[in-house]
């Protein structure tokens, strides 16, 4: 445990850092040491309880906990959770929050595997993304349907998914593997 001295020293290194605003390099300047140990000095505060973080994102994140127990309870990497509350349509809300998190996953992937359902294709309906993915192989995990609810179709939502990703027809290799005409 640190002493009475080293407390307030903790102390106030923390007020001018958390309060003040001041950048490491002013502090360390102030208390003529290196930055390097006043990050240091400033985690050893937070260890020994001076300073107490508390994040407040229940109103920017609201299902972060439920999302903690999903991940617990079923031993999943990530979960993703959204309000449809005051949503006109509930599957394009899910579809769009879907769309992003996909988005976001497709640099470290090579296929997507696409199934039917409105979901799914909200999904394709939804994804945008600046950052081409030419490694990425759209794959549907079933056949068609029939001419019933063809839009639907995983087939039918690859493709669109693939067009959206390159913005025109997919390649041969992906069209081969799709069911592209």
């Amino acid at each position: 445990m640190a002493d009475e001295e080293e407390v307030r020293m903790l102390a106030e290194i923390t007020r001018l850092y958390y309060e003040e605003e001041w950048t490491q390099q002013r502090i360390a300047k102030k208390f003529n040491m290196s930055r390097s140990l006043v990050s240091k000095l400033l985690s050893k505060a937070r260890k020994i309880g001076i300073v107490e973080i508390i994040i407040h994102d229940e109103e920017f994140h609201p299902y972060r906990k439920l999302e903690e127990e999903l991940k617990k309870r079923f031993q999943i990497k990530e979960a993703v959770c959204v309000s449809v509350e005051n949503s006109e349509i509930p599957v394009k809300t899910v579809g769009a929050a879907a769309a992003k998190y996909l988005a976001r996953k497709l640099s470290s992937v090579k296929y997507v595997a696409m199934t039917a359902g409105n979901t799914t294709r909200q999904i394709a309906e939804n994804f945008s993304s600046g950052v081409p993915f030419d490694h990425v192989t759209f794959v549907p995990m079933s056949g068609g349907l029939g001419e019933e609810r063809w839009e639907i179709q995983a087939n039918v939502v690859c493709e669109r998914m693939a067009k959206k990703q390159w913005g025109k027809q997919p390649p041969a290799a992906c069209a081969d593997c799709s069911g592209f005409s």
